[in-house]
């Protein structure tokens, strides 16, 4: 008996069997290829997702978790070197893109005004405000970095002459004065006192409840639509006094508040 034919060598007795069986191995062969080919592709899209955002973020977010704390997206920089990362901001992004400034709750808000300044003295005007949260909840995106635009609770800013005056020189952008009366363009001021832990509110000079101040506000834009908006108040007050008040200002029309500090 010739073992080559015999049908015991066969799987199940089928002659077709070994070419069966060739064919789902290349078959399972080629589905794992596939699979793996799947996998390493996910892990570089996720990779690349991963420094796609952290490329935003560099590039446009500057944290304050405290006093004397200031991060330019990972990195821990000082103040001095802001001008320097957004000018390298600027060239890639261009001049109008927004640069984003979160202040912890307890930051001061002179500190929080002297970043401000920081970033405008490399001649960038397009600076928003905001309290940082560390929630789930207010996690920011790639797509909110990138768009460009004010975040919900985030409010358009500039810092007045003697908070950019107080960096060197050389870095220093032409900006505007502080308020002054004589000034061709009318300003609106709101300043904020604290006394005995309260925050006073008052709007050229008159006093304003916070829940009035955005009404008062527009009103006053109203009265004169070319008017620019300063806010002033003590150096010492916490961000998480400062933001509704700013908010509110936003929420009555102004387009952008100059920020200075009272001495």
């Amino acid at each position: 008996m010739g073992f080559g034919k015999s049908k015991r060598l066969w799987l199940f007795g089928d002659t077709q069997a070994p070419i069966a069986l060739r064919k789902n191995g290349a078959f399972w062969l080629l589905a794992g290829c596939l699979t793996l080919l799947l996998l390493i592709s996910a892990y570089i899209l996720y990779e690349r997702k991963d420094e796609s955002e952290a490329w935003w973020w560099d590039q446009t977010s500057i944290a304050i978790p405290f006093n004397a704390a200031v991060y330019y997206g990972h990195e821990r920089v000082r103040p001095e070197d802001i001008p320097e990362r957004v000018r390298r901001a600027r060239e890639s992004l261009g001049h109008d893109r927004l640069i984003h400034v979160g202040a912890a709750a307890d930051v001061d808000y002179g500190y929080s005004v002297s970043v401000v300044a920081a970033v405008q003295a490399a001649g960038h005007q397009r600076i928003g405000l905001s309290v940082l949260h560390w929630g789930e909840g207010h996690m920011r995106t790639t797509p909110d970095y990138a768009s460009g635009n004010l975040f919900p609770l985030e409010t358009s800013v500039l810092a007045d002459d003697v908070a950019v005056s107080q960096l060197d020189s050389e870095t220093t952008a032409p900006s505007r004065s502080r308020p002054d009366p004589d000034f061709a363009h009318p300003r609106i001021i709101v300043q904020a006192q604290s006394i005995d832990g309260n925050v006073s509110i008052s709007l050229d000079s008159r006093p304003v409840p916070l829940m009035d101040l955005r009404t008062a506000v527009r009103r006053s834009l109203n009265s004169a639509p070319e008017a620019e908006l300063w806010f002033t108040a003590p150096p010492a007050l916490p961000m998480e006094k400062i933001m509704p008040l700013l908010n509110a200002i936003k929420s009555g029309g102004a387009s952008t508040v100059t920020l200075s500090v009272i001495h």
